[in-house]
């Protein structure tokens, strides 16, 4: 049997060849491997950076919610006896619908104490709204019997809100516990998220004080100014206004900032999705606080809840 020449030569003569080889395949792979993990860390930058974007938006966006509340404590805190007419008025002067179009709406809700509820009822229902028209059978509802009322007495915008004056906030456990938080601190909180309109909401609360009324802030608590806020409508404003492309969010309300109080992850919204890929957290944020449960912008080291930007 005849053997080729090349085969009858030591299997020795062979190696340099084959590590050739081998160290070709390796450094084959190392710059596979590199220019993978380059890719991935330019995604992952960009969607941190998009991620980051988003944010702040969130952030600018409720800070002027807040100045707009902020805005209406004030003249209610130098006018503690604002007419409804005078309070629509002054809201509508805001331009709230095009300025502020994730604002579903405000009220102004009072403290009422037991004995004054009859009085209260009447003099509400001698206040008419700045069309000139009457509220139609205004009662403090649902009938009840408590020491205190929280009753909401103003709201804006009118068409739509004719049910909810009146309404007591003790048939709202989740409105009852932020005003409950904002009297108790004096400072702005927001509320755990609800449904209501078949959306997600929640809502700003911000204490009125009376300064023409001497004593401490318990003695001069009216009330609050309540804001709902519309979170798919944030949401579309949010992903309008920023760089998005390609880029999906979800907001997830992650609980009270308060050490004792415990995690729990709800999500609120998320924009258009794209499906295949997990959520990631990005940024863990206050409504109005940026940073990781930081206060940044806060107005009082109490922030209230935490909200997380999740994207994919």
């Amino acid at each position: 049997m005849h053997i080729p020449p090349f085969l009858r030569r030591p299997l020795w003569h062979w190696l340099p060849a084959l590590v050739v080889c081998v160290l070709g395949l390796l450094a084959s792979y190392g710059l596979w491997s590199y220019q993978q993990r380059l890719t991935q860390d330019l995604a992952h930058e960009r969607f941190q950076t998009k991620t980051q974007g988003v944010a702040v938006a969130l952030q600018q966006h409720v800070d002027l919610l807040v100045d707009l509340l902020s805005g209406l404590r004030n003249l209610l805190s130098v006018q503690p006896q604002l007419s409804r007419r005078d309070f629509e008025w002054a809201v509508g002067q805001l331009d709230v619908t095009r300025t502020h179009p994730s604002v579903q709406h405000i009220d102004f809700v009072r403290l009422v104490p037991a004995q004054e509820r009859a009085g209260f009822e009447a003099l509400a229902l001698g206040q008419s709204h700045l069309s000139g028209k009457a509220p139609v059978g205004f009662k403090v509802h649902p009938a009840q019997t408590l020491q205190e009322y929280f009753v909401v007495d103003y709201s804006w915008p009118v068409a739509g809100n004719e049910d909810r004056l009146g309404l007591e906030l003790h048939s709202q456990p989740v409105a009852l516990e932020a005003f409950s938080r904002a009297r108790r601190t004096g400072q702005l909180t927001a509320s755990a998220p609800f449904a209501q309109y078949q959306e997600a909401g929640m809502t700003l609360s911000l204490p009125v004080f009376d300064h023409t009324r001497e004593g401490g802030m318990e003695q001069g608590f009216l009330g609050t100014l309540d804001l709902m806020v519309n979170v798919p409508r944030l949401v579309k404003i949010l992903q309008t206004g920023s760089d998005m492309a390609g880029l999906s969010m979800q907001l997830v309300d992650m609980g009270l900032t308060a050490a004792s109080a415990p995690v729990t992850q709800r999500a609120l919204a998320a924009s258009a999705i794209r499906h295949g890929a997990p959520w990631r957290a990005a940024r863990s944020m206050c409504p109005w606080v940026a940073g990781a449960g930081r206060c940044a912008s806060c107005l009082s080291p109490n922030c209230s809840r935490r909200w997380s930007v999740h994207g994919r």
